[in-house]
């Protein structure tokens, strides 16, 4: 038995964490994860002034011209809570209540437009309690380029899925909170991610997308981001060459 403990502790700690992704060439009338049941689903039908998500120029684009975009939301068969989010997105459009992801109070993570030229993120309902970041640099703002950035937002403490929603607020149309730009991947974290595994997320996403953000790679980064549950794609595949 002394002998399996450290083995059954290694496997807890790989399993630490699990990573829902969402890539946008896969978004439907469902958006479904690359692995397992999870699947983002809109809140509201497109009736009433909502308009619905849709697939555009390899997003998912959340500006409606008529409406206010719903926001999707995790099926309610999702169990588990979220304790950090990563998004590729872009922004074209700055809005004061536009809303790329929205948590219960005291983690609304709503950007505000300071000069309309610049999306910053405010955590000042969360007392700094929640993490922002936009290419690795803390509180940054986000610009308004229509270009894809990473946003990584993460919780102190573990937030139920269905208590987030992604592009917007259900519950007020009127104030337009709907993102207005597109999403083109997202990885839900259930569980917190070890540093290494954090680090692993954050390269896969800047160089499947060429963000040329200057992150750590580990070394073993292929089997990190599979035990996760994400899919490289063929980013790390190994090309053997016979002669």
């Amino acid at each position: 038995m002394t002998r399996l403990l450290p083995f059954l502790l290694l496997c807890a700690a790989a399993h630490a964490a699990e990573v829902a992704q969402f890539r946008a060439e896969v978004f439907g009338a469902e958006w479904r994860a690359t692995r397992g049941d999870a699947a983002l689903v809109a809140v509201h039908p497109a009736t009433n002034g909502w308009a619905v998500a849709f697939a555009d120029c390899g997003g998912v684009s959340f500006a409606a011209t008529n409406g206010v975009a719903s926001p999707l939301a995790l099926d309610p068969a999702t169990t588990g809570s979220v304790a950090r989010v990563l998004f590729v997105a872009d922004c074209n459009e700055a809005r004061p209540w536009a809303s790329l992801l929205d948590a219960p109070v005291g983690a609304a993570l709503a950007p505000r437009a300071f000069d309309w030229d610049v999306v910053r993120f405010s955590t000042s309902n969360c007392l700094g309690a929640v993490s922002v970041s936009v290419d690795g640099l803390s509180d940054a703002a986000m610009p308004v380029d229509g270009a894809p950035h990473l946003v990584e937002i993460s919780f102190p403490e573990p937030v139920p899925a269905d208590d987030l929603y992604l592009g917007g607020h259900p519950a007020t149309p009127a104030w337009s909170r709907a993102w207005r730009g597109r999403v083109f991947e997202t990885l839900f974290c259930f569980g917190e991610p070890s540093e290494k595994d954090a680090d692993a997320l954050r390269a896969y996403l800047s160089l499947r997308w060429r963000l040329g953000l200057d992150f750590d790679s580990p070394p073993d980064i292929a089997a990190r981001l599979r035990a996760l549950g994400v899919d490289p794609g063929a980013l790390y595949a190994t090309i053997l060459i016979l002669r």
